[in-house]
């Protein structure tokens, strides 16, 4: 379907049935697929596939009303998910609060290959050729929809082709069991790039707002925040510095549009929001931003372990070229503590280049170093991709974006010089694949706001 909630009325698979190489137009629960016996000549009969939807209640919606909405969710008092101390009435009584509003939007996944999978149905038994993140769901639908026992439905995990998320789903194989059912062959389901962008199971957009009280020296007595967007959005945040009053509440709104999770799911927006408002507070105090941190965090001394020692990749002490900026960050997400700094230069036409990150994890015992470093390395090329480029757009209950010039990702030449230290210990083995992820965004935006003096306080980042 084109636009978000439609259903198909009807078809007519005429003209596609006359492109060469189709062989069947067959509906199926999640509209319509052109079988064919190669992907261009299925492609080619997708496009003259004539087809009517019914129109839902989002045909008008748009990205600036679901920004509202979330907007408006903010003035709205959320669930108490943490609390220490009297945040409110400290901010109440407070000389000195300082407050601010960051907003993430919705991403999609944009894997290298779209969704795929290979389907043979029969009988007794099914088999399935896909790259999946989750072989145990993949196996229960196939199985409710086949009606075979589970140990009859058999996965072959194949390479990923790219995951972040997006291949826990299982809609694809869903599409490929369906069809293998009806035309009683085996069949590859091949999206296009355009079925991926408009179809995914998208990172939902996502709100905060902060507020913070500080004391004459500068150092925070209350920090309240409220936290608005999606289920999956919501995770317990990390607010790791020393404040004697903390609250933070949630308000559930529900997205119009299908959301999942997106490598680093709600910690890589908590934490732009997070790591970015305490560099607010260091500024607002006239303190160094990693001073201000390693301040708050001597009850952390794994949060302190990571942050001296990427300060010190990245020369924090040492003045920046001209024209250049830096910025730090810190969150532990996934039972690793991670720290970032970006060095960042932006052109008087607002051209952001990011020249190099530095990060360090503490992932407790590092079982294969060689891997937590390429890992560290394809999460910061995702993170800076999102954090610079991405963004889906909704306009008149449909996505914008069908293509990579409409969806553009970070290319080679924009990738920043990338250094990783691990810091080892024998402590258990946390995550690596996604703790890189969430700091990328506020780093690169603290080093913005070094460079130019321009607090960004969306994403993607633009001047």
């Amino acid at each position: 379907a084109p636009m978000i909630g439609a259903r198909l009325a009807r078809f007519d698979g005429r003209k596609a049935l006359a492109v060469p190489g189709v062989v069947d137009v067959v509906e199926i629960d999640s509209g319509v697929a052109v079988v064919a016996a190669d992907f261009w000549s299925a492609s080619q009969g997708c496009a003259v596939l004539d087809t009517r939807w019914t129109q839902e209640r989002w045909q008008d919606l748009g990205t600036a009303a679901i920004y509202a909405k979330l907007d408006a969710s903010l003035e709205t008092r959320g669930k108490l998910t943490q609390r220490r101390g009297a945040a409110v009435r400290t901010l109440r009584g407070a000389d000195c609060v300082v407050e601010a509003r960051y907003r993430t939007p919705y991403l999609a996944h944009c894997t290298i290959e779209p969704p795929n999978c290979v389907a043979d149905v029969r009988a007794d038994r099914c088999e399935l050729w896909v790259g999946t993140q989750d072989q145990t769901e993949t196996q229960k639908v196939a199985a409710r929809l086949t009606g075979l026992p589970r140990e009859n439905v058999h996965v072959h995990t194949t390479f990923l082709g790219g995951g972040f998320g997006r291949r826990l789903e299982t809609d694809f194989v869903a599409e490929a069991v369906e069809l293998s059912a009806k035309l009683k062959r085996p069949v590859q389901v091949v999206w296009t790039r355009e079925d991926d962008l408009q179809h995914d199971r998208f990172r939902p957009a996502h709100a905060v707002a902060l507020k913070a009280s500080l004391d004459k020296n500068g150092r925070p007595t209350a920090w309240w925040q409220r936290i608005a967007g999606p289920p999956v959005a919501l995770v317990l945040s990390d607010v790791p510095y020393a404040v004697p009053n903390f609250r933070e509440e949630k308000v559930t709104t529900r997205s119009p549009l299908p959301v999942g999770a997106w490598r680093g799911v709600g910690a890589v927006q908590n934490a732009f929001a997070i790591e970015s408002f305490i560099d607010e507070l260091a500024h607002r105090a006239a303190a160094d931003p990693l001073d201000y941190r390693l301040a708050l965090l001597r009850g952390s001394p794994r949060h302190c372990a990571v942050l001296q020692t990427t300060a010190e990749m990245i020369r924090w002490r040492d003045a920046a070229k001209r024209g250049r900026g830096r910025g730090i960050a810190v969150y532990r997400a996934f039972g690793s503590w991670t720290a970032q700094a970006a060095e960042v230069s932006c052109t008087a036409a607002g051209v952001i280049r990011v020249h190099r990150i530095a990060c360090a994890i503490d992932c407790g015992q590092a079982v294969n170093p060689d891997t937590i470093r390429a890992q560290i390395e394809g999460g910061i090329a995702l993170g800076l991709s999102a954090a610079l480029k991405e963004e889906i757009e909704v306009v008149d209950g449909r996505v914008k974006q069908t293509s990579l010039a409409e969806y553009p990702i970070l290319a080679y030449s924009e990738m920043p010089e990338i250094d990783v230290q691990i810091i080892a210990n024998g402590e258990a083995p946390g995550g690596v694949g996604e703790p890189p992820v969430p700091l990328v965004a506020p780093a690169v935006a603290n080093a913005i706001f070094a460079a130019t003096g321009i607090r960004l306080r969306s994403l993607p980042l633009r001047l």
